[in-house]
């Protein structure tokens, strides 16, 4: 399978005109890779490796949040049903609500943070996501081996 550059992640090509110029890069993108002239790869290359570096963050920090929002959610949910107790206790529920709902909100994101932070050094690029443009598999991946060792979640 001949790759040639025309056939990258449109951000990418755009991209890549910018640093090229638009003739340029008409004339190199329809060529094999393998044809491409030498005083231009190390250009192509830096330009390509932060388009899929960007690329890979984002979908690192996108997966991370949206898994963390999920639990979050139900953990509101539960302190919704819950809250209730509170005026068993002589205390206002609306302000233990709020109280609890920010502390809540801040562990979430310090857990995003932390979780970003951690999946991005772990991280290691296979072959078909850096074709692909995107983590998903890994980050299925990753997933699967976080919730074998996670510990049950208190309610």
């Amino acid at each position: 399978m001949n790759r040639v550059i025309a056939q990258t992640h449109e951000r990418s090509r755009i991209a890549l005109a910018e640093k090229l110029g638009e003739e340029q890069y008409q004339a190199i993108a329809e060529l094999p890779v393998d044809e491409i002239p030498e005083h231009l790869v190390e250009d192509i290359q830096a330009v390509l490796g932060y388009e899929t570096q960007n690329r890979i963050y984002r979908d690192l920090l996108l997966s991370t949040f949206t898994e963390s929002w999920v639990e979050y959610l139900t953990e509101m949910e539960a302190l919704r049903v819950s809250i209730r107790m509170e005026s068993y206790a002589q205390r206002d529920p609306l302000v233990q609500y709020k109280h609890k709902a920010s502390g809540m909100y801040s562990e979430l994101m310090a857990g995003v943070r932390q979780t970003v932070v951690s999946r991005i050094f772990r991280y290691r690029p296979t072959m078909a996501a850096v074709q692909e443009g995107t983590v998903q598999a890994q980050a299925e991946e990753e997933e699967k081996t976080r919730k074998k060792k996670k510990r049950r979640r208190r309610r």
